[in-house]
């Protein structure tokens, strides 16, 4: 038999923690999409090009490419 003892607050604790992660993560998303955005608007230059002034790596560009 399985006995195990249920902490309400670490797992609270635990599921905040992921939770600001992920914020954390998708704020970043955000603000690299947005750099991307306003290097093609106020220099006039291709999305390429924004991403490698901005250091991209090129394994991840393709998931930038679709969203700006």
């Amino acid at each position: 038999m399985l006995f195990a003892e249920y902490d309400y607050n670490e797992d609270i604790a635990v599921k905040q923690a992921e939770a600001y992660e992920e914020g954390v993560a998708n704020g970043l998303e955000e603000g690299i999409e947005t750099s991307i955005r306003r290097l093609m608007n106020n220099m006039n230059i291709s999305q390429d090009k924004a991403m490698d002034y901005l250091g991209i790596p090129e394994e991840d560009r393709d998931k930038y490419m679709e969203k700006v």
